[in-house]
């Protein structure tokens, strides 16, 4: 891969990760409505902490996508055979 598809396998990742993220930030500290119920408001705050982990592992997923993972394990584990 190129340093251009490099950069665009980042981009991407990063652009995913960061729209989980901001919709879990947005869900965390989202101002209570009228309607909304006590446990109406704790179900959307634990959405909101679920999807910032999720955002965590995406950008995990993406940058080892990008870098090779098939690699990296291949060199980690090489002190073991």
């Amino acid at each position: 891969m190129g340093v251009v598809g490099l950069s665009i396998c980042y981009t991407v990742g990063g652009m995913i990760a960061l729209g989980l993220m901001i919709y879990g930030f947005w869900c965390i500290l989202k101002g209570r409505s009228n309607m909304e119920s006590d446990l109406g408001v704790i179900q959307r705050q634990l959405r909101g902490f679920a999807l910032l982990l999720v955002a965590q592992v995406a950008l995990f997923i993406a940058l080892g996508a990008c870098t090779g993972v098939g690699v990296g394990l291949k060199k980690l584990t090489s002190f073991m055979a």
